[in-house]
């Protein structure tokens, strides 16, 4: 499976209601984002399993970085919906991270 079928097989699953929508030219919820007009992302719903594998790359890619480091270096073609929500449910899952952050013992 190519990476542009993995695309088209997470946007058709999880908005197939607006893709519907827009098939019947019926109003559709507009999303108002910061980015110019002429770039046209892959919009990433949250609980999605490639959403989850693109953030733990990046996060792992970072060294483990905190949540604003990762959604600054997430890739320009992908846009999370809900993405802080989305960072911070993989950050907490991170072994690797929790361990970073525990608190040592004396």
């Amino acid at each position: 499976m190519h990476v542009a079928d993995i695309r088209r097989f997470t946007q058709a699953s999880n908005f197939e209601q607006g893709i519907h929508a827009l098939q019947l030219n019926k109003p559709v919820q507009r999303i108002s984002t910061n980015i110019h007009r002429h770039e046209v992302p892959y919009y990433l719903a949250r609980p999605c399993h490639v959403t989850t594998l693109i953030i733990r790359d990046v996060h792992e890619r970072l060294a483990h970085a905190g949540r604003n480091h990762v959604l600054a270096q997430r890739p320009e073609k992908y846009w999370v919906i809900h993405g802080n929500a989305a960072v911070r449910h993989v950050l907490y899952r991170c072994v690797v991270s929790r361990k970073l952050r525990s608190p040592t013992s004396e």
